[in-house]
């Protein structure tokens, strides 16, 4: 229970939404806070990132469930958002380790009526947390509220009674591209993106607050914590940031951190100030954009495709951001195909996402989203061939030693990969595994 004259604390539980511009949850934070809706209804936002030691675990084939790659782009990620939050935001972000429904509750003990906001999701594994951490937040009076983001056009836009998908809504959207992506155009619109929150809009709470969080969820295990001594204060817990090296990895199976391939086309640094800088390399300053139809399908270099897609996977940048700044393009510089083909890219996302709203797990089954069974030959042997690049077929080759060593692979060949695994396999035992 809340102690009389308990804060009114907001929790903002960051997951896939690593940055400041067009961030649902912290504008909604702001809103809360500022009374822009009437009387503000919370004194003090804390922005949370949690590292799940469930993402980090070690898989029955033996492979990471999060490779190297992506955990280190992660980790610059949320480096670089705590960096913004407090440069440009006067805040900060609280980062910690362990199962959110287990430390989220721990930071709204005694506050006055908490509220967790988090980005919805809609997939098993994450909505299985969620449900989690809303059964946990229950006895000390909180509750979550999930919020609609990362996606060009809205859920709520779609699913309206004028929406373009009809009364069912994303149940009854078509399972193909074309039909899904001209009913939408035809029926919705992109909102506007939403500015970054202004300085000041989510304070803290005092740094001198002492947060009940178990020693096992610090990032540095020399600082005090758990309710015998009220636990460490706000101030030392904001002081650490995270590594590679203070991942939740499985005990005694940590990885080394990836280098940089010599040969890698870009430096993929994670974060919302290296997005930015390639979104803006890649339409202003090199007028890329104006080409994109006719090189997007090359497969050596780093300028040939956009290359947002790990932005877009950790939430550095928004797909929304992404299409008004080619609007604004096509309104200074030159409107055709080529920048009007980005977007397409950003509505086949879209599909995809809400495909898997709407088909929910039956997109990981063996027989698929129609529940057609095929053989699969039993051979692990040949995947690991197909996994180390050593099939003999040299394009197939190439591009998983590349994806290996760099962890990436652009669309074209990741599109040949899969169908020589699976024409060629028919091995969907091991799905579940990935050579970075």
């Amino acid at each position: 229970m809340a102690a009389e004259g308990a804060k009114r604390r907001l929790i903002v539980w960051l997951r896939n939404d690593l940055r400041l511009t067009d961030n649902t949850l912290l504008h909604e934070a702001a809103s809360l806070c500022s009374g822009a809706t009437g009387q503000a209804k919370y004194d003090e936002v804390l922005p949370v990132y949690i590292f799940d030691p469930r993402s980090y675990a070690v898989l029955k084939t033996g492979d990471y469930k999060t490779g190297v790659y992506r955990a280190l782009f992660v980790v610059q990620s949320v480096k670089d958002l705590k960096a913004r939050l407090r440069q440009a935001i006067g805040s900060d972000l609280l980062v910690l380790v362990g199962k959110p429904e287990e430390v989220i509750q721990c930071l709204v003990r005694g506050c006055q009526s908490p509220q967790v906001l988090s980005s919805q999701e809609v997939t098993s594994e994450e909505l299985k947390v969620e449900a989690a951490l809303e059964r946990a937040l229950k006895p000390v009076g909180g509750r979550l509220t999930r919020l609609w983001s990362n996606t060009l056009y809205h859920m709520d836009d779609l699913q309206s009674p004028q929406g373009p998908l009809g009364a069912r809504g994303i149940k009854g959207m078509p399972d193909g591209f074309t039909s899904f992506r001209e009913k939408v155009e035809r029926g919705s619109r992109v909102r506007q993106a939403l500015p970054a929150p202004s300085k000041g809009s989510l304070p803290l709470p005092s740094s001198a607050s002492q947060l009940q969080v178990p020693s096992s969820a610090l990032l540095d295990r020399g600082q005090s914590g758990g309710a015998g001594d009220g636990g460490p204060s706000l101030q030392a817990l904001l002081q650490a940031d995270p590594s590679f090296e203070s991942l939740p990895w499985a005990e005694g199976a940590a990885p080394q951190p990836p280098g940089t391939h010599p040969q890698a086309v870009l430096k993929f640094q994670g974060g919302e100030t290296a997005a930015l800088a390639r979104l803006k390399y890649y339409l202003w300053d090199s007028d890329l954009l104006s080409t994109y139809f006719d090189t997007r399908n090359g497969m050596l270099g780093g300028d040939y495709s956009t290359k947002f897609a790990p932005w877009l996977a950790a939430g550095c940048i928004s797909p929304r951001t992404i299409y008004h700044e080619i609007k604004k393009y096509e309104a200074q510089r030159i409107a055709n195909k080529s920048t009007y083909w980005v977007i397409f890219e950003l509505i086949w996302r879209d599909f995809f996402r809400f495909f898997a709203a709407k088909h929910e797990d039956r997109i990981f089954y063996e027989s698929g989203t129609i529940g057609k069974k095929l053989p699969w030959v039993k051979d692990p042997s040949r995947y690991e061939r197909w996994a180390q690049g050593k099939t003999g077929l040299p394009l197939v080759d190439a591009n998983m030693r590349e994806l290996a060593a760099t962890g990436v692979c652009n669309i074209v060949n990741v599109n040949h990969l899969h169908t020589h695994l699976f024409a060629s396999h028919r091995e969907n035992a091991f799905m579940g595994r990935h050579p970075v």
